[in-house]
């Protein structure tokens, strides 16, 4: 194999991984605001465990007007290597205008 195809095949590889991530993130977020019934907004963690994945994940609990003074969670969720979600748990709520610290 020449050099020019170990290095498209890794791109390759790369790729995938990536998409493979993005695709948790997005089955993360799409269970958990079917479950929870709020807005799942971003992801500020995604970890690989033994079982699988923990997404970590920003929710809108409570909209206010405005906006800097919703109240947010803060959700750990576990994801299995298919993408079903198996667990949640918050771990925090705070106001959208807080920073940590």
């Amino acid at each position: 194999m020449s050099d020019r195809e170990q290095s498209s095949g890794r791109r390759t590889a790369e790729r995938d991984r990536h998409l493979r991530a993005k695709d948790l993130v997005n089955l993360a977020m799409e269970q958990l605001s079917q479950l929870t019934g709020k807005t799942a907004e971003s992801v500020s963690a995604l970890v690989q465990t033994d079982e699988g994945w923990r997404v970590t994940v920003e929710v809108v609990e409570v909209e206010r007007i405005p906006p800097s003074t919703n109240v947010m969670g803060t959700y750990e969720t576990e994801i299995d290597d298919e993408g079903k979600l198996v667990g949640y748990e918050r771990i925090r709520r705070y106001h959208r205008n807080e920073s940590d610290g």
